[in-house]
């Protein structure tokens, strides 16, 4: 009886294949309901498609004897570069600029496919789809091919020598007040240039900036509770059970390509079945993390707060605090509190907050459970997507007083990135230089006066430091294909930097390897010479010198359950996220990544509003308040209108919707 019950289950891949069977059409030949129309179509024109074919052909010759290309002598290549045979590939191992290792393939000296590096100690193969789709970037024809004046009015690009660039650059930044505003920067190299920069003209100062509060308030956090403003470093790897408050960490969170790999560690069935981890996750949206869980307990937005406080009263024995009002998700608080103590000093709690003292909280939960120091790490803290918002909040306030004469801006967009983006544009059309980096005509480029387009990655030597003492070199993998250098090596240019080798054929490549053979040499043991260092650093792409036996030790904190969130209490709230493709929207301009399904939705091109999927429990599906997938409606938040196209999504928290982040891109 089991079994024909069994027989008569029908699973479905989609709502739209439940409701609408006859989509399974597609399964059948491709032509074989149009054969017959191509026949009668044949008969009522009078001739056959074979006919037209021959015409067809016929026409082409002859054309093709008419309009015949001049003759060329080709002249066999007797000598060539002995990695490069035609039609054989070639790998190069390098990192990206956040430390993801990689393995460049490349066909007659251009990359061809980007995929991740099983070796390396961080990432481990593990990748992102936009690092993937930077190879993309590198054949962009939008990107700018040369120095620049660019016309505010007209958006036309005028050539502009890059030597008289250079002349004025370095006359103004003698004497005139000036900020560097930069990205986040993980290479050490690159930082002890901007500092050799800063000490040539000492009027300026330099900003790292990056429109992602998570990092920034887990630092805040981490500051309250142990006197250290830092990211730790989450051992996925090393926890058992592990609990996510609202963090895609292995989505978009952080550094998503190592957590993938350090989860996929002891989540191996075939390696560890005894010791495979466990993961509960509680957020509002459906998100990658949340996909892999084992246990998903929907929350929304504004619960989050509640979520984090209910876990600590449970572990602590304590009480007060916003209250849950969701009775199945506080019971499964209860459970989880249980579970975590059962696996004490070998579970792990992340939370992707914006609220410093729930950062706190969480903070303290890793404290209770004995997770400090083991899987909470200090030894290896993060130094990426760094930024500091107050200081970007000054500078505004600045250029509006007239306070800065010239701008440099690289790896940054905040005319776009920036919460106040029409505030930072207005302050920065008064500073008189406005000088971008970037390759393409970002929002930010858009108003600058000048542009000295930058080597794309592929392009450019550097190095990256993602964790402290976990060192990564960057290598080319293809000349410039256009006439633009790498944005340190322009810098180095500007302060006449007696460091920089213009002589040799690739003068930031001599200065990365001195740097290495300065700074890093001394800091190690293994290798006896500078130049077998070097060759073996570049070799394997990265060096390991990580730091031990720094044990962090929580400071007395004074926990106020009334600075986190509280509940709304509303009927509808809306959740905002990062999607795993256009980030944040820095990645909106490539097209491989606008067209790559999202991993949950299965939705392409465009941003939408995730709506609940209601089900009666019987036949009946449909979408909250009846809406189905492609009816627009009206939305309104804090006064501001857009109308969105509605997508039924699975796994959203009752009473939630969801947009994501990244659209309204207008350059």
């Amino acid at each position: 009886m089991k079994d024909k019950q069994a027989s008569k289950r029908h699973y479905w891949q989609s709502l739209e294949e439940r409701e609408q069977p006859a989509l399974s059409d597609w399964k059948q030949p491709e032509f074989q309901k149009s054969r017959n129309e191509m026949r009668e179509e044949a008969k009522r024109l009078g001739f056959s498609r074979r006919d037209f074919l021959k015409f067809m052909g016929a026409g082409a010759v002859m054309a093709g004897a008419a309009c015949r290309r001049p003759a060329e002598e080709i002249v066999p290549a007797v000598i060539r570069a002995p990695e490069t045979v035609p039609g054989i590939s070639t790998y190069y191992a390098t990192n990206a600029p956040d430390g993801t290792g990689l393995i460049v393939r490349t066909r007659e000296g251009r990359p061809v496919k980007l995929a991740g590096n099983p070796d390396h100690p961080l990432t481990a193969g593990g990748v992102t789809a936009n690092t993937i789709a930077t190879l993309h970037d590198l054949y962009d024809a939008d990107r700018l091919r040369r120095a620049c004046k660019i016309d505010r009015e007209t958006g036309r690009k005028i050539r502009f020598p890059e030597q008289n660039l250079v002349q004025i650059a370095a006359a103004r930044l003698a004497n005139e007040s000036f900020v560097l505003l930069t990205g986040p920067i993980d290479s050490p190299s690159s930082r002890a240039l901007v500092q050799a920069f800063l000490a040539k003209y000492p009027r300026g100062r330099h900003i790292e900036f990056r429109a992602d509060p998570v990092p920034r308030q887990i630092a805040a956090g981490q500051q309250e509770s142990y006197g250290q403003a830092v990211v730790p470093n989450y051992r996925l790897d090393l926890a058992e059970v592990i609990v996510s408050i609202d963090g895609d960490f292995l989505g978009t969170m952080l550094f998503p390509a190592q957590f993938n790999a350090s989860f996929g560690r002891s989540r191996n069935m075939i390696k560890n079945p005894e010791r495979m981890n466990r993961l509960v996750v509680f957020e509002s949206m459906f998100s990658l993390t949340g996909s892999n869980a084992d246990n998903r307990i929907l929350i929304k937005p504004s619960e989050q707060g509640a979520a984090i406080i209910a876990l600590y009263n449970e572990l602590s024995g304590n009480s007060g605090g916003p209250k849950l009002g969701d009775a199945k998700a506080a019971a499964a608080i209860k459970k989880m509190a249980q579970d975590l103590m059962n696996a004490k000093g070998k579970s792990l709690v992340v939370s992707g907050s914006n609220n410093v003292m729930e950062q706190v909280y969480v903070n303290k939960i890793n404290d209770l459970l004995g997770n400090i120091n083991t899987t909470v790490d200090f030894n290896g803290v993060s130094y990426q997507r760094q930024g500091d918002e107050r200081e970007m909040m000054r500078l505004v306030d600045e250029m509006n007083a007239g306070q800065v004469a010239v701008a440099i801006v690289w790896g940054a967009n905040p005319a776009y990135e920036l919460p106040n983006a029409a505030r930072f544009a207005e302050a920065f059309g008064k500073v008189g230089m406005r000088i971008s980096f970037s390759g393409v005509l970002d929002e930010t480029t858009a108003l600058c006066t000048h542009a000295a387009p930058a080597n794309h990655a592929l392009e450019s030597w550097g190095d990256a430091e993602p964790k402290s003492g976990h060192f990564s070199l960057i290598q080319p993998t293809i000349a410039p294909l256009f006439a633009t250098r790498q944005a340190e090596h322009t810098l180095l240019e500007w302060a006449e930097s007696p460091n920089l080798n213009r002589s040799a054929e690739q003068p930031y490549y001599e200065y990365l390897k001195s740097n290495w053979e300065t700074d890093l040499f001394g800091r190690q043991t293994k290798y006896a010479t500078k130049q077998a260092f070097w060759d073996m650093s570049l070799h394997d792409g990265v060096l390991e010198m990580p730091e031990s036996g720094l044990n962090a030790v929580m400071n007395e904190v004074s926990l106020n359950p009334d600075a986190v969130t509280k509940p709304s209490g509303s009927e509808l709230e809306i959740a905002f996220y990062e999607t795993v493709n256009i980030g944040g929207g820095q990645y909106a301009h490539n097209p491989w990544l606008q067209e790559m399904p999202d991993p949950v939705t299965r939705t392409v091109w465009g941003n939408y509003l995730n709506i609940p999927v209601e089900w009666d429990g019987v036949n009946h599906i449909n979408g909250w308040k009846g809406l189905n997938d492609g009816d627009n409606v009206e939305v309104e938040i804090n006064g501001k209108k857009m109308t969105c196209t509605v997508v039924r999504t699975f796994g959203l928290a009752p009473g939630t919707v969801a947009i994501a982040l990244g659209g309204g891109r207008t350059s």
